[in-house]
């Protein structure tokens, strides 16, 4: 976990977005089977993405079988279905590698957000830059960001 002290913390104002999202209690394997269905109804729908895709985490514990997670794709125009992301300041770190270090990664801002004297002001949530069927697992690409005031 050593390489853990190269990760860079930034402090970023995030983007304001139309999101359209889906949000389940599932079990973290099936992740992807639901970000799937929603790329689908985009598809099927016609709708224009303008953003890599996200998930919103608002389960205060991670609980793989049974986790709180909102799934959501950043479009061009707000629709009847779309809603408003505007998490504010956040502090962010860059994940490049296995999703199985994710965990380590939001141990650290917590940490980080802690030492600096902030405060947690909404659901931590992942914006995926590479697509993990496509991408050979070193090189996936996952911001991390909490919001925070």
């Amino acid at each position: 976990m050593g390489y853990l002290d190269q990760i860079e913390i930034k402090l970023v104002d995030h983007l304001t977005y139309h999101i359209l999202s889906q949000r389940k209690q599932m079990n973290t394997a099936d992740f992807l089977i639901h970000f799937n269905k929603l790329f689908s109804k985009i598809l099927f729908e016609n709708l224009s993405p303008i953003a890599k895709p996200l998930a919103i985490f608002h389960s205060s514990e991670y609980e793989p079988e049974n986790y709180d997670i909102e799934i959501a794709i950043p479009l061009a125009m707000a629709t009847n279905q779309t809603k408003v992301f505007n998490p504010g300041l956040c502090a962010m770190a860059t994940l490049i590698g296995s999703y199985d270090d994710l965990p380590s990664i939001h141990t650290k801002l917590h940490v980080w957000i802690a030492e600096n004297n902030y405060k947690l002001n909404g659901a931590p949530f992942e914006v995926y830059q590479t697509d993990p069927y496509s991408t050979p697992e070193e090189n996936n690409i996952i911001e991390v960001y909490f919001p925070i005031k």
